[in-house]
Protein backbone atom coordinates (compact mmCIF):
# COMPACT_ATOMS: atom_id res chain seq x y z
CA UNK A 1 0.00 0.00 0.00
CA UNK A 2 1.35 3.40 -0.91
CA UNK A 3 1.93 6.17 1.63
CA UNK A 4 -0.87 8.14 0.00
CA UNK A 5 -3.35 5.32 0.53
CA UNK A 6 -2.08 4.74 4.05
CA UNK A 7 -2.67 8.37 4.92
CA UNK A 8 -6.16 8.28 3.45
CA UNK A 9 -7.18 5.03 5.05
CA UNK A 10 -8.41 6.56 8.31
CA UNK A 11 -10.08 9.65 6.87
CA UNK A 12 -13.46 8.25 5.84
CA UNK A 13 -16.43 10.43 6.86
CA UNK A 14 -14.11 13.29 7.83
CA UNK A 15 -11.87 11.26 10.11
CA UNK A 16 -12.28 11.19 13.90
CA UNK A 17 -13.80 14.68 14.07
CA UNK A 18 -16.34 13.95 11.32
CA UNK A 19 -17.37 10.67 12.95
CA UNK A 20 -17.70 12.33 16.36
CA UNK A 21 -19.88 15.13 14.96
CA UNK A 22 -22.03 12.59 13.06
CA UNK A 23 -22.46 10.48 16.21
CA UNK A 24 -24.01 13.50 17.94
CA UNK A 25 -25.57 15.60 15.18
CA UNK A 26 -27.38 12.88 13.19
CA UNK A 27 -29.51 11.46 16.04
CA UNK A 28 -30.14 14.95 17.41
CA UNK A 29 -31.29 16.30 14.04
CA UNK A 30 -33.66 13.42 13.32
CA UNK A 31 -35.08 13.42 16.86
CA UNK A 32 -35.73 17.16 16.56
CA UNK A 33 -37.43 16.66 13.20
CA UNK A 34 -39.74 13.88 14.38
CA UNK A 35 -40.50 15.67 17.66
CA UNK A 36 -41.57 18.83 15.83
CA UNK A 37 -43.64 16.86 13.33
CA UNK A 38 -45.38 14.28 15.50
CA UNK A 39 -45.48 15.89 18.96
CA UNK A 40 -45.82 19.57 18.07
CA UNK A 41 -47.93 19.08 14.93
CA UNK A 42 -45.26 21.01 13.00
CA UNK A 43 -45.82 24.16 15.09
CA UNK A 44 -42.23 25.31 15.56
CA UNK A 45 -43.34 28.22 17.76
CA UNK A 46 -44.13 25.72 20.51
CA UNK A 47 -40.64 24.22 20.50
CA UNK A 48 -38.38 24.62 23.55
CA UNK A 49 -35.18 22.76 24.31
CA UNK A 50 -36.39 22.09 27.84
CA UNK A 51 -39.55 20.39 26.61
CA UNK A 52 -37.59 18.47 23.96
CA UNK A 53 -35.21 17.08 26.58
CA UNK A 54 -38.10 16.27 28.89
CA UNK A 55 -39.89 14.35 26.12
CA UNK A 56 -36.77 12.26 25.48
CA UNK A 57 -36.35 11.43 29.17
CA UNK A 58 -40.04 10.58 29.53
CA UNK A 59 -39.80 8.33 26.47
CA UNK A 60 -36.89 6.38 27.91
CA UNK A 61 -38.88 5.35 31.00
CA UNK A 62 -42.07 4.26 29.22
CA UNK A 63 -42.29 0.53 29.87
CA UNK A 64 -44.85 -0.05 27.08
CA UNK A 65 -42.42 1.41 24.51
CA UNK A 66 -39.61 -0.88 25.63
CA UNK A 67 -41.93 -3.89 25.64
CA UNK A 68 -43.20 -3.13 22.13
CA UNK A 69 -39.70 -2.77 20.66
CA UNK A 70 -38.18 -5.70 22.54
CA UNK A 71 -41.01 -8.02 21.51
CA UNK A 72 -40.55 -6.91 17.91
CA UNK A 73 -36.78 -7.47 17.99
CA UNK A 74 -37.16 -10.90 19.61
CA UNK A 75 -39.82 -11.97 17.11
CA UNK A 76 -37.72 -10.93 14.10
CA UNK A 77 -34.68 -12.71 15.62
CA UNK A 78 -36.67 -15.86 16.47
CA UNK A 79 -38.07 -16.16 12.94
CA UNK A 80 -34.62 -15.50 11.45
CA UNK A 81 -33.14 -18.23 13.66
CA UNK A 82 -35.59 -20.84 12.32
CA UNK A 83 -34.08 -23.46 10.00
CA UNK A 84 -34.23 -22.47 6.35
CA UNK A 85 -34.48 -24.79 3.39
CA UNK A 86 -32.75 -22.28 1.13
CA UNK A 87 -29.32 -20.75 1.60
CA UNK A 88 -27.05 -18.88 -0.80
CA UNK A 89 -23.30 -18.47 -0.88
CA UNK A 90 -22.07 -14.93 -0.42
CA UNK A 91 -19.00 -13.26 -1.95
CA UNK A 92 -15.56 -14.15 -0.68
CA UNK A 93 -14.49 -12.37 2.51
CA UNK A 94 -11.01 -10.76 2.71
CA UNK A 95 -9.75 -14.06 4.17
CA UNK A 96 -11.10 -15.93 1.13
CA UNK A 97 -13.90 -17.66 3.01
CA UNK A 98 -17.39 -17.75 1.48
CA UNK A 99 -20.21 -17.46 4.01
CA UNK A 100 -23.69 -18.88 3.62
CA UNK A 101 -26.83 -16.78 4.05
CA UNK A 102 -30.39 -17.82 4.83
CA UNK A 103 -33.14 -16.93 2.40
CA UNK A 104 -36.24 -16.61 4.58
CA UNK A 105 -37.37 -12.98 4.45
CA UNK A 106 -40.72 -13.92 2.88
CA UNK A 107 -41.39 -16.27 5.80
CA UNK A 108 -40.83 -13.39 8.21
CA UNK A 109 -43.08 -11.11 6.18
CA UNK A 110 -45.91 -13.65 5.96
CA UNK A 111 -45.80 -14.23 9.72
CA UNK A 112 -45.95 -10.50 10.45
CA UNK A 113 -48.77 -9.96 7.97
CA UNK A 114 -50.66 -12.84 9.62
CA UNK A 115 -50.15 -11.29 13.06
CA UNK A 116 -51.32 -7.91 11.79
CA UNK A 117 -54.46 -9.37 10.17
CA UNK A 118 -55.30 -11.17 13.42
CA UNK A 119 -54.90 -7.95 15.41
CA UNK A 120 -56.90 -5.97 12.85
CA UNK A 121 -59.82 -8.41 12.72
CA UNK A 122 -59.95 -9.98 16.20
CA UNK A 123 -58.21 -7.51 18.50
CA UNK A 124 -60.16 -4.38 17.65
CA UNK A 125 -60.00 -3.26 21.31
CA UNK A 126 -56.21 -3.61 21.16
CA UNK A 127 -56.03 -5.74 24.31
CA UNK A 128 -53.20 -7.88 22.98
CA UNK A 129 -51.03 -5.30 21.17
CA UNK A 130 -51.85 -1.61 21.03
CA UNK A 131 -50.89 -0.64 17.49
CA UNK A 132 -52.11 2.91 18.11
CA UNK A 133 -48.73 3.38 19.76
CA UNK A 134 -47.39 3.92 16.23
CA UNK A 135 -49.46 7.10 16.09
CA UNK A 136 -49.56 8.34 19.67
CA UNK A 137 -45.98 7.50 20.69
CA UNK A 138 -44.06 7.62 17.45
CA UNK A 139 -41.44 9.98 18.88
CA UNK A 140 -41.06 7.84 22.00
CA UNK A 141 -40.51 4.76 19.84
CA UNK A 142 -37.80 6.64 17.96
CA UNK A 143 -36.13 7.97 21.12
CA UNK A 144 -35.89 4.48 22.65
CA UNK A 145 -34.74 3.04 19.31
CA UNK A 146 -31.96 5.65 19.23
CA UNK A 147 -30.75 4.51 22.65
CA UNK A 148 -30.93 0.88 21.48
CA UNK A 149 -28.78 1.79 18.44
CA UNK A 150 -26.12 3.21 20.76
CA UNK A 151 -26.33 0.09 22.94
CA UNK A 152 -25.66 -1.93 19.77
CA UNK A 153 -22.57 0.22 19.22
CA UNK A 154 -21.42 -0.44 22.77
CA UNK A 155 -21.91 -4.18 22.28
CA UNK A 156 -19.85 -4.02 19.09
CA UNK A 157 -17.04 -2.21 20.92
CA UNK A 158 -16.98 -4.87 23.65
CA UNK A 159 -17.09 -7.66 21.05
CA UNK A 160 -14.13 -6.09 19.21
CA UNK A 161 -11.77 -7.10 22.02
CA UNK A 162 -12.39 -10.76 21.19
CA UNK A 163 -12.19 -10.63 17.40
CA UNK A 164 -9.73 -12.61 15.32
CA UNK A 165 -7.64 -10.56 12.91
CA UNK A 166 -9.25 -12.23 9.90
CA UNK A 167 -12.70 -11.04 11.04
CA UNK A 168 -11.72 -7.39 11.47
CA UNK A 169 -12.62 -4.55 9.16
CA UNK A 170 -9.22 -3.31 8.00
CA UNK A 171 -10.61 0.21 7.64
CA UNK A 172 -11.40 0.26 11.37
CA UNK A 173 -7.95 -0.38 12.79
CA UNK A 174 -6.86 3.18 13.57
CA UNK A 175 -6.87 2.59 17.31
CA UNK A 176 -9.37 5.42 17.91
CA UNK A 177 -12.57 4.04 19.43
CA UNK A 178 -14.80 6.77 17.96
CA UNK A 179 -13.53 6.33 14.41
CA UNK A 180 -13.26 2.54 14.49
CA UNK A 181 -16.68 1.96 16.09
CA UNK A 182 -18.25 4.35 13.59
CA UNK A 183 -16.89 2.34 10.63
CA UNK A 184 -17.50 -0.97 12.39
CA UNK A 185 -14.89 -3.30 13.81
CA UNK A 186 -16.29 -6.46 12.24
CA UNK A 187 -17.13 -7.08 8.60
CA UNK A 188 -19.40 -10.10 9.00
CA UNK A 189 -20.57 -10.42 12.64
CA UNK A 190 -22.39 -13.67 13.32
CA UNK A 191 -23.96 -15.20 16.42
CA UNK A 192 -24.19 -18.66 14.89
CA UNK A 193 -23.04 -20.05 11.56
CA UNK A 194 -26.14 -18.75 9.75
CA UNK A 195 -27.30 -15.88 12.01
CA UNK A 196 -25.70 -12.88 10.32
CA UNK A 197 -26.19 -9.77 12.48
CA UNK A 198 -26.08 -7.29 9.58
CA UNK A 199 -28.70 -9.23 7.63
CA UNK A 200 -30.82 -9.46 10.79
CA UNK A 201 -30.73 -5.66 11.21
CA UNK A 202 -31.55 -5.17 7.54
CA UNK A 203 -34.54 -7.50 7.86
CA UNK A 204 -35.56 -5.72 11.08
CA UNK A 205 -35.73 -2.38 9.28
CA UNK A 206 -37.39 -3.59 6.07
CA UNK A 207 -40.15 -5.48 7.90
CA UNK A 208 -40.80 -2.40 10.04
CA UNK A 209 -40.91 -0.15 6.95
CA UNK A 210 -43.37 -2.37 5.07
CA UNK A 211 -45.56 -3.03 8.12
CA UNK A 212 -45.89 0.71 8.87
CA UNK A 213 -47.23 1.15 5.32
CA UNK A 214 -49.68 -1.74 5.87
CA UNK A 215 -50.72 -0.32 9.24
CA UNK A 216 -51.36 3.13 7.74
CA UNK A 217 -53.70 1.65 5.11
CA UNK A 218 -55.59 -0.19 7.85
CA UNK A 219 -55.75 2.90 10.06
CA UNK A 220 -57.17 5.09 7.29
CA UNK A 221 -59.63 2.37 6.28
CA UNK A 222 -60.89 2.17 9.88
CA UNK A 223 -61.32 5.94 9.98
CA UNK A 224 -63.25 5.78 6.72
CA UNK A 225 -65.57 2.97 7.85
CA UNK A 226 -66.29 4.77 11.13
CA UNK A 227 -67.37 7.96 9.36
CA UNK A 228 -69.20 9.08 6.25
CA UNK A 229 -66.04 10.62 4.81
CA UNK A 230 -64.65 8.78 1.78
CA UNK A 231 -61.02 9.46 2.65
CA UNK A 232 -59.38 7.07 0.19
CA UNK A 233 -61.75 8.05 -2.63
CA UNK A 234 -60.97 11.76 -2.35
CA UNK A 235 -57.30 11.17 -1.48
CA UNK A 236 -56.05 8.41 -3.80
CA UNK A 237 -52.47 9.55 -3.15
CA UNK A 238 -52.70 7.89 0.28
CA UNK A 239 -53.31 4.41 -1.13
CA UNK A 240 -50.76 5.02 -3.93
CA UNK A 241 -48.18 6.07 -1.34
CA UNK A 242 -48.70 3.08 0.94
CA UNK A 243 -48.88 0.52 -1.89
CA UNK A 244 -45.75 1.94 -3.55
CA UNK A 245 -43.83 1.65 -0.26
CA UNK A 246 -44.94 -1.98 0.01
CA UNK A 247 -44.01 -2.64 -3.63
CA UNK A 248 -40.61 -0.99 -3.19
CA UNK A 249 -39.77 -3.04 -0.09
CA UNK A 250 -40.77 -6.21 -1.92
CA UNK A 251 -38.81 -5.32 -5.07
CA UNK A 252 -35.52 -4.44 -3.37
CA UNK A 253 -35.56 -6.96 -0.53
CA UNK A 254 -38.32 -9.52 -0.02
CA UNK A 255 -38.51 -10.45 -3.68
CA UNK A 256 -34.74 -10.70 -4.18
CA UNK A 257 -33.17 -11.49 -0.82
CA UNK A 258 -30.36 -13.39 -2.54
CA UNK A 259 -28.83 -10.06 -3.59
CA UNK A 260 -28.35 -8.90 0.03
CA UNK A 261 -24.93 -10.51 0.66
CA UNK A 262 -23.58 -8.53 -2.32
CA UNK A 263 -24.88 -5.15 -1.15
CA UNK A 264 -22.24 -2.48 -0.56
CA UNK A 265 -22.73 -2.17 3.20
CA UNK A 266 -23.05 -5.93 3.72
CA UNK A 267 -20.02 -6.83 1.60
CA UNK A 268 -17.57 -3.98 2.19
CA UNK A 269 -18.51 -2.13 5.40
CA UNK A 270 -18.20 -3.15 9.02
CA UNK A 271 -21.17 -3.15 11.39
CA UNK A 272 -20.78 0.46 12.45
CA UNK A 273 -22.91 3.45 13.31
CA UNK A 274 -24.23 4.05 9.79
CA UNK A 275 -25.85 0.61 9.74
CA UNK A 276 -26.95 0.23 13.38
CA UNK A 277 -28.50 3.71 13.54
CA UNK A 278 -29.63 3.51 9.91
CA UNK A 279 -31.49 0.21 10.25
CA UNK A 280 -32.84 0.72 13.77
CA UNK A 281 -33.82 4.39 13.47
CA UNK A 282 -33.57 6.00 10.02
CA UNK A 283 -35.38 3.37 7.95
CA UNK A 284 -38.41 2.81 10.25
CA UNK A 285 -38.84 6.43 11.40
CA UNK A 286 -37.48 8.64 8.61
CA UNK A 287 -38.03 6.66 5.40
CA UNK A 288 -41.68 6.22 6.38
CA UNK A 289 -42.21 9.98 6.80
CA UNK A 290 -43.94 10.41 3.39
CA UNK A 291 -46.59 7.91 4.51
CA UNK A 292 -47.57 10.26 7.35
CA UNK A 293 -47.15 13.49 5.38
CA UNK A 294 -49.49 12.48 2.56
CA UNK A 295 -52.28 11.80 5.08
CA UNK A 296 -51.70 14.65 7.53
CA UNK A 297 -51.08 17.44 5.00
CA UNK A 298 -52.99 16.66 1.78
CA UNK A 299 -52.19 18.93 -1.15
CA UNK A 300 -54.99 19.09 -3.73
CA UNK A 301 -53.54 22.18 -5.36
CA UNK A 302 -50.20 22.75 -7.08
CA UNK A 303 -51.16 20.92 -10.31
CA UNK A 304 -52.65 18.02 -8.34
CA UNK A 305 -53.67 15.75 -11.24
CA UNK A 306 -50.44 16.36 -13.12
CA UNK A 307 -48.37 15.64 -9.99
CA UNK A 308 -50.18 12.36 -9.34
CA UNK A 309 -49.69 11.17 -12.94
CA UNK A 310 -45.97 12.06 -12.98
CA UNK A 311 -45.55 10.53 -9.51
CA UNK A 312 -47.10 7.24 -10.66
CA UNK A 313 -44.79 7.08 -13.66
CA UNK A 314 -41.74 7.83 -11.50
CA UNK A 315 -42.78 5.27 -8.87
CA UNK A 316 -43.53 2.48 -11.35
CA UNK A 317 -40.31 3.20 -13.26
CA UNK A 318 -38.21 3.61 -10.13
CA UNK A 319 -39.47 0.47 -8.41
CA UNK A 320 -39.09 -1.60 -11.59
CA UNK A 321 -35.55 -0.30 -12.20
CA UNK A 322 -34.49 -0.81 -8.56
CA UNK A 323 -35.93 -4.32 -8.41
CA UNK A 324 -34.96 -5.43 -11.91
CA UNK A 325 -31.37 -4.20 -11.63
CA UNK A 326 -30.88 -6.14 -8.40
CA UNK A 327 -32.46 -9.24 -9.95
CA UNK A 328 -30.30 -9.01 -13.08
CA UNK A 329 -27.11 -8.69 -11.06
CA UNK A 330 -28.14 -11.55 -8.75
CA UNK A 331 -28.88 -13.81 -11.72
CA UNK A 332 -25.43 -13.04 -13.12
CA UNK A 333 -23.69 -13.76 -9.81
CA UNK A 334 -25.29 -17.16 -9.26
CA UNK A 335 -25.24 -18.31 -12.89
CA UNK A 336 -23.00 -20.96 -14.34
CA UNK A 337 -21.83 -18.89 -17.29
CA UNK A 338 -20.82 -21.93 -19.32
CA UNK A 339 -24.46 -22.99 -19.42
CA UNK A 340 -26.01 -19.55 -18.96
CA UNK A 341 -28.26 -17.63 -21.32
CA UNK A 342 -26.38 -14.41 -20.51
CA UNK A 343 -24.83 -13.10 -23.77
CA UNK A 344 -21.04 -13.01 -23.87
CA UNK A 345 -21.14 -9.32 -24.81
CA UNK A 346 -22.87 -8.58 -21.51
CA UNK A 347 -19.91 -9.80 -19.47
CA UNK A 348 -16.45 -8.33 -19.02
CA UNK A 349 -14.39 -11.38 -18.11
CA UNK A 350 -11.74 -11.26 -15.39
CA UNK A 351 -8.18 -11.02 -16.70
CA UNK A 352 -6.36 -12.27 -13.57
CA UNK A 353 -7.23 -14.72 -10.82
CA UNK A 354 -7.45 -11.87 -8.29
CA UNK A 355 -9.96 -10.02 -10.48
CA UNK A 356 -13.66 -10.76 -11.03
CA UNK A 357 -15.97 -10.71 -14.00
CA UNK A 358 -18.43 -7.81 -14.26
CA UNK A 359 -21.92 -7.70 -15.72
CA UNK A 360 -22.66 -4.91 -18.19
CA UNK A 361 -25.90 -6.09 -19.79
CA UNK A 362 -29.45 -4.75 -19.79
CA UNK A 363 -29.86 -2.02 -17.13
CA UNK A 364 -26.21 -2.39 -16.10
CA UNK A 365 -25.20 -1.43 -19.62
CA UNK A 366 -26.87 1.97 -19.23
CA UNK A 367 -25.21 2.98 -15.96
CA UNK A 368 -22.88 1.43 -13.41
CA UNK A 369 -25.38 1.87 -10.55
CA UNK A 370 -28.90 1.64 -12.04
CA UNK A 371 -30.32 0.51 -8.69
CA UNK A 372 -29.50 3.96 -7.30
CA UNK A 373 -31.29 5.56 -10.23
CA UNK A 374 -34.38 3.57 -9.26
CA UNK A 375 -34.10 4.78 -5.66
CA UNK A 376 -33.79 8.42 -6.77
CA UNK A 377 -36.84 8.14 -9.05
CA UNK A 378 -38.87 6.53 -6.26
CA UNK A 379 -37.95 9.25 -3.78
CA UNK A 380 -39.03 11.97 -6.22
CA UNK A 381 -42.30 10.13 -6.86
CA UNK A 382 -43.13 10.01 -3.14
CA UNK A 383 -42.46 13.73 -2.73
CA UNK A 384 -44.61 14.56 -5.74
CA UNK A 385 -47.45 12.57 -4.18
CA UNK A 386 -47.05 14.64 -1.00
CA UNK A 387 -46.99 18.00 -2.76
CA UNK A 388 -45.89 21.29 -1.23
CA UNK A 389 -48.02 21.90 1.86
CA UNK A 390 -45.30 21.09 4.42
CA UNK A 391 -41.60 21.91 4.75
CA UNK A 392 -40.70 18.21 5.03
CA UNK A 393 -42.51 17.11 1.86
CA UNK A 394 -39.24 17.07 -0.10
CA UNK A 395 -36.94 16.04 2.71
CA UNK A 396 -36.70 12.41 1.59
CA UNK A 397 -35.09 13.02 -1.85
CA UNK A 398 -32.96 15.85 -0.39
CA UNK A 399 -31.63 13.35 2.15
CA UNK A 400 -31.48 10.28 -0.13
CA UNK A 401 -29.89 11.68 -3.30
CA UNK A 402 -26.63 12.87 -1.65
CA UNK A 403 -26.59 9.58 0.29
CA UNK A 404 -26.71 7.34 -2.80
CA UNK A 405 -24.29 9.58 -4.74
CA UNK A 406 -21.81 9.41 -1.84
CA UNK A 407 -22.22 5.64 -1.67
CA UNK A 408 -21.74 5.30 -5.44
CA UNK A 409 -18.58 7.42 -5.28
CA UNK A 410 -17.20 5.35 -2.40
CA UNK A 411 -17.87 2.15 -4.34
CA UNK A 412 -16.24 3.65 -7.44
CA UNK A 413 -13.19 4.69 -5.41
CA UNK A 414 -12.92 1.30 -3.71
CA UNK A 415 -13.06 -0.49 -7.08
CA UNK A 416 -10.57 1.90 -8.72
CA UNK A 417 -8.05 1.61 -5.87
CA UNK A 418 -7.84 -2.15 -6.40
CA UNK A 419 -6.26 -1.45 -9.77
CA UNK A 420 -8.67 -3.81 -11.49
CA UNK A 421 -8.25 -4.08 -15.26
CA UNK A 422 -11.82 -5.40 -15.49
CA UNK A 423 -13.16 -2.34 -13.67
CA UNK A 424 -11.26 -0.01 -15.99
CA UNK A 425 -12.80 -1.78 -19.01
CA UNK A 426 -16.23 -1.59 -17.40
CA UNK A 427 -15.93 2.19 -16.87
CA UNK A 428 -14.89 2.55 -20.50
CA UNK A 429 -17.82 0.52 -21.78
CA UNK A 430 -20.39 2.02 -19.37
CA UNK A 431 -19.31 5.65 -18.84
CA UNK A 432 -22.27 6.82 -16.74
CA UNK A 433 -22.37 6.23 -12.99
CA UNK A 434 -26.07 6.61 -12.18
CA UNK A 435 -28.11 8.62 -14.70
CA UNK A 436 -27.50 7.68 -18.37
CA UNK A 437 -26.14 10.54 -20.49
CA UNK A 438 -26.10 12.84 -17.44
CA UNK A 439 -24.00 11.48 -14.55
Amino acid sequence: MTKEKEARKFEEFGGVLGCCVTYIATPLFFLLMVHCYHDLNSNLNEFTWANFGKEILNSLVKIEIWKFLIYYKILVAAIYALPSLHTVEGPATPSGKKLKYKISAMTTLMIFLGIYMYLYVYDSDENFVDLSILKTDFFSLMAVSTLIAFLWQLACIIRSFFLRDEDRNIQATSGNVIYDSFLGYELHPRITELFDVKIYLYRYSMVAWLMIAVWKIGEVWKQQTNSDEKILFWNPEIIIMCLSHIAYCYAVYFGDEASCPHMFDIKYEGLGFSQTFGEIVIVPFIYTLPIFLVRDFPDHGHFYSFRIIVAIWLLVGGIVIAGASNHQKTKFRISDRKNSDIPADDVIEAVTSSDRSLYCGRLWGWSRHPNYLGEIMTSLGWSLLCGFTHKLMWFYPIFLIPLVITRAERLERTSAEKGSTTWAKYCQKVPYKIIPFVY
